[in-house]
C-alpha cells in the first residue's frame, strides 16, 4: 500500500509549464571561421596579370595602328562588309601630316618635311642656292650649333651636295637659303633630300696635302672672305680670316659695328677692323695650339674649337656655300 501510494504521489505531481520560445537564450556550439586568402598568392596573381598587360601591348598598339584589323574598325565604327556604320574624323598627327625627313623626299612647293622637331616647307630651287621656310614645332632650335645637313639628290638617288642647316629656328616661320656655292642646279629637273645628322665617323676624308710633320692648310673662300684653316695631324691648330667689305652693302653699317664687336672680344692683339676708302678690312689670326680659345661671345660659326677634325671643317664649310681646297 506505501509503496502504491508514493506511485501515485508520483504520478500526481503537477507537470511543469513549458517554457516561452522567446525566452530561450542561444548556446555557442562551435565557431566557424575564413580562411584568409594567402597574400603571397594575391601577389603572385596580380605579377602575372600585370606581365601579360605589358606583353600585349604591341600587340594592342599595332592593332590600334592598323586600319584593316579588327580592334581598329571596332573603335573607329567602321563596317567589315564595305560599309561604314559611324562616320568618324580621325586626327591628324605630325606623323601623318609631314613627310619623314630621314627619307628621301621630293623637293618642291608643297612638300612639307619634318625632321625631329624641325619643319621645312615651301622649298624652291634656285640656280646655286635652295630657298625654304624653316619652323619648330614646339621650343626653339640653333642649327648653327648642330650638325644637321640637308643632302640633295638627283632623282636617280646620286648625291650632289650636303646643305648645312644654319640658323635659330623658333614656332615662327623664317625663310631660309641654303647656298650651293659651285653647285648649280637645273630647275627644269626634279631633286630629292634627306636630313642627315653627321657625327664624326660619317665624314669624308678632307684629303689634304700634308708635309713630313703632319701639317696642313685648307683655304676656304666665299664672296669677299678668305679663311685658311691649319691643321697638325688633321686637326686645327690655327685659323686666319680676311674678310674686304665695301662700303656699297646695304649693310655695310651694322657689318661694320659686328666686325668692330668680334675683333674687341677676340682680343686687338689678334684681330683687327681697319676702315679703307671703299669700305674696312678685317683681319684675325686664331692661334688655338695653346691656351687661348674662342670666347663665347664670339657668335661666328666658321670659327671651331681646337682640334676640330679637317673633314668636319671641309664637309661644313662646303656645306655652306664655301669653296675649299
Amino acid at each position: 500500500m506505501e509503496d502504491n501510494n508514493q506511485n501515485n504521489q508520483v504520478q500526481q505531481e503537477p507537470t511543469q509549464p513549458a517554457q516561452d520560445p522567446r525566452l530561450i537564450q542561444p548556446e555557442i556550439i562551435g565557431e566557424l571561421r575564413k580562411e584568409k586568402i594567402g597574400k603571397p598568392i594575391l601577389v603572385i596573381e596580380l605579377f602575372l596579370l600585370f606581365g601579360i598587360v605589358f606583353a600585349s601591348l604591341p600587340f594592342i598598339n599595332g592593332q590600334l595602328n592598323d586600319e584593316n584589323s579588327f580592334l581598329y574598325k571596332l573603335i573607329h565604327g567602321q563596317g567589315f562588309g564595305g560599309g561604314t556604320v559611324v562616320t568618324t574624323t580621325k586626327p591628324v598627327t605630325p606623323g601623318e601630316e609631314y613627310l619623314d625627313g630621314k627619307e628621301l623626299n621630293l623637293l618642291q612647293s608643297d612638300s612639307k618635311i619634318r625632321f625631329n622637331n624641325i619643319i621645312l616647307k615651301d622649298i624652291q630651287i634656285n640656280n646655286n642656292s635652295i630657298g625654304l621656310t624653316m619652323y619648330t614645332l614646339s621650343s626653339t632650335a640653333n642649327l648653327n650649333e648642330s650638325d644637321y645637313y640637308l643632302e640633295v639628290s638627283s632623282s636617280s638617288g646620286n648625291i650632289i651636295i650636303a646643305l648645312k642647316l644654319m640658323g635659330e629656328l623658333d614656332t615662327v616661320e623664317k625663310q631660309v637659303t641654303l647656298d650651293a656655292g659651285k653647285v648649280t642646279f637645273n630647275n627644269t629637273l626634279s631633286y630629292q633630300g634627306r636630313i642627315v645628322e653627321m657625327k664624326d665617323k660619317d665624314y669624308p676624308e678632307a684629303e689634304l696635302t700634308k708635309d713630313e710633320l703632319g701639317n696642313a692648310q685648307m683655304v676656304c673662300k666665299k664672296d669677299t672672305r678668305l679663311i685658311t684653316y691649319s691643321f697638325k695631324n688633321d686637326y686645327l691648330v690655327t685659323i686666319h680670316d680676311e674678310e674686304n667689305v665695301n662700303s656699297s652693302n646695304k649693310d655695310y653699317i651694322n657689318l661694320l659695328a659686328a666686325a668692330r664687336q668680334k675683333a674687341s672680344s677676340l682680343g686687338t692683339e689678334i684681330a683687327s677692323v681697319e676702315e679703307v676708302d671703299n669700305g674696312y678690312k678685317y683681319k684675325a689670326t686664331i692661334d688655338l695650339s695653346g691656351d687661348y680659345k674662342i670666347p663665347t661671345s664670339v657668335k661666328d660659326y666658321d670659327y671651331y674649337p681646337a682640334n676640330t677634325l679637317a673633314k668636319k671643317i671641309k664637309y661644313a664649310q662646303i656645306g655652306k656655300g664655301y669653296d675649299c681646297e
